[in-house]
């Protein structure tokens, strides 16, 4: 998350704020992530669809603290009980591009029969990992979730204009640089990635960058990577849109984009590093 080690305070400050948006989301119902098209989003849908509001918040802040203890030099900030508990139910098989990874199976959990679409063979696996599995398949064997690309790229600009700008284009990666409200040393950069690797549609991830004078490189301090942050992943990424769902899509892009942009000076105020602005 942190690219410079002494802007670990920023770092900190936006666990912080991820944490608040937890519960901002987890009372809210979750609207934005059973909106989300990836893997990791309709996974959580399937397996929180029937827990109640801060069974869902303790999981995300177990989700954060995880993502943030994986990275360098962050203090850890300790579990509660509710979130480990939480933490383990959720259960997420990490099954990444090959269904044959990942743990299908865990013990004492309920099991259901599926038929493997590419071979016909049955295996008992998880039964709340089941809708996973049959997205996956329909995906990669079924032929399902194809997108126009052209119609996609074209909402997006259309969306995220008013907000963002026009972007600069570099290949299959789009960037969008705006300027931290009240805060001039500063820029986010947006990516709008399309070129991901398989069944990848679409990619963002938002950068904070401190600006140093006209012949100084921008200095990296942080990197979001969006809303999926809220589930302990690196990366947010849609995965099964289809053309019906493009329009949906940008308007959620651009209101997470916003959402960071806006939130940077607060944690920029708490990081305490306004003295670096000068440096």
């Amino acid at each position: 998350m942190i690219r410079a080690p002494d802007a670990m305070p920023l770092g900190l400050a936006c666990r912080d704020w991820l944490l608040g948006l937890a519960r901002v989301e987890a009372d809210s119902g979750c609207p934005r992530l059973f909106a989300m098209k990836s893997e990791i989003a309709m996974y959580f849908a399937d397996t929180v669809a029937h827990w109640g509001t801060e069974r869902r918040y303790h999981l995300m802040c177990a989700c954060i603290k995880r993502l943030f203890d994986n990275n360098y030099g962050f203090p850890s900030l300790p579990w509660t009980e509710e979130e480990s508990a939480a933490w383990a139910d959720w259960d997420y098989p990490f099954m990444g591009r090959d269904l044959g990874l990942g743990a299908f199976r865990s013990p004492g959990k309920p099991g259901a029969e599926l038929v493997w679409a590419t071979s016909g063979k049955k295996r008992i696996i998880d039964a709340d990992k089941v809708p996973a599995v049959l997205r996956w398949e329909h995906l990669e064997f079924g032929g399902g979730f194809k997108i126009n690309k052209r119609l996609l790229k074209t909402t997006l600009k259309q969306t995220l204009h008013a907000t963002l700008g026009a972007p600069e284009v570099v290949g299959s990666l789009w960037r969008y640089r705006t300027t931290a409200p009240g805060l001039p040393g500063l820029m986010i950069t947006t990516n709008l990635d399309f070129g991901g690797r398989h069944p990848s549609q679409l990619r963002y991830s938002q950068w904070l960058h401190q600006i140093r004078g006209q012949d100084a490189a921008p200095r990296w301090l942080l990197d979001h990577g969006g809303i999926s942050a809220l589930l302990g992943w690196p990366q947010t990424e849609w995965c099964y849109l289809t053309d019906a769902d493009v329009p949906a899509a940008a308007r959620l892009l651009a209101e997470l984009s916003k959402e960071f942009v806006d939130a940077v000076p607060g944690m920029w105020r708490l990081s305490g590093l306004h003295a670096a602005m000068n440096e």
